[in-house]
């Protein structure tokens, strides 16, 4: 049974005072007008309406098609709307306008680092550092990707930069706690988990984090209420469900995993490696026709999980 950690990477939703240097600058009626659609899409993006900030952003364009801060704005508004090729349209657009609209290049790094496309996330947040040397995120962010390249030394180091800046950021904590982690160092790691939860402890993944550290400290009951407190504060966080689940097993709690599995996999349906942990434990209670299902299963959505099964299935083909 695995289990897997998670960063916090953060992504702006709106910079404030926007609005008054384009008031101020309005020297025609077409210049006013692309003001006045970008400030009231700009109250709306605010207030979480997204559809309505895109339309009064689209007539901002409309008016002065080279407003790069609308396109900035849009692609934010479209990035909330889960359209992530929109918003990324709208940064590149953005970025050509102004190539020194720092928070452009964050936000499309952020998109980058979701898509898995960490080369071009590092290049971005780089030029949003080297805009914005104090710009705490673009440290935190960079760093997730750097770990994600294999790099926690780097990804430490971008952390310790971003908690130089502000000692108060508990990302950067959390973040710092994964990659410590990631080397081997499960105490560093929950040293900064520590940190980070008593900055915010809404921060439902380094709750999350924190369980992972302690079960690979065989702390399972420290483990198990990591795993309830981020759960009660995501209720459709599956993965904590698979791993709850997992320290559940390792309790000796067969009906709480199961139980935890079955919850991951309702709110995941394409979880593989629910499904294959579902399987083992299936398997060792002597259910086989349920457990050969969700081999399979495991299987058709990621084959590359068949050699850690393999003992398993060849157990299940001798068995029948």
């Amino acid at each position: 049974m695995k289990r897997r950690d998670f960063f916090v990477v953060m992504m702006w939703l709106l910079l404030a005072a926007v609005s008054a240097p384009l008031m101020v600058a309005a020297q025609s009626t077409r210049v006013e007008s692309a003001a006045s659609y970008f400030n009231r899409g700009a109250e709306w993006l605010r207030k979480g309406e997204w559809d309505r900030a895109i339309e009064d952003f689209n007539l901002a364009i409309v008016f002065n098609p080279r407003l790069a801060i609308a396109y900035y704005h849009r692609g934010q508004a479209r990035a909330k709307k889960y359209d992530p090729d929109g918003a990324m349209a709208d940064y590149n657009r953005a970025i050509d306008l102004d190539p020194r609209l720092v928070e452009a290049y964050f936000n499309r790094g952020t998109l980058h680092y979701g898509r898995g496309e960490l080369n071009r996330a590092i290049s971005d947040f780089d030029t949003a550092l080297k805009l914005n040397p104090r710009l705490v995120e673009a440290w935190s962010n960079r760093s997730a990707a750097r770990l994600g390249k294999g790099d926690p030394d780097g990804a430490i180091a971008d952390c310790r930069s971003a908690i130089k800046i502000d000692p108060r950021f508990a990302e950067a904590w959390s973040n710092c706690g994964i990659a410590r982690k990631s080397k081997g160092d499960p105490d560093g790691a929950i040293a900064d988990f520590n940190k980070a939860l008593a900055l915010d402890p809404r921060l439902f993944n380094t709750w999350f984090n924190r369980g992972n550290a302690r079960q690979q400290k065989g702390d399972l009951h420290g483990a198990l209420a990591d795993y309830d407190r981020a759960i009660a504060l995501n209720p459709r966080f599956a993965d904590a469900y698979l791993n709850r689940g997992n320290a559940r097993y390792r309790n000796k709690d067969a009906q709480g995993a199961l139980a935890d599995l079955n919850r991951a996999i309702a709110i995941d349906p394409d979880m593989a490696i629910a499904y294959g942990n579902r399987a083992v434990l299936l398997f060792r209670q002597g259910r086989l026709t349920e457990a050969e299902r969700d081999f399979n299963r495991c299987l058709a959505l990621d084959p590359s999980l068949r050699a850690g099964l393999q003992p398993f299935l060849d157990q299940l083909k001798k068995s029948r």
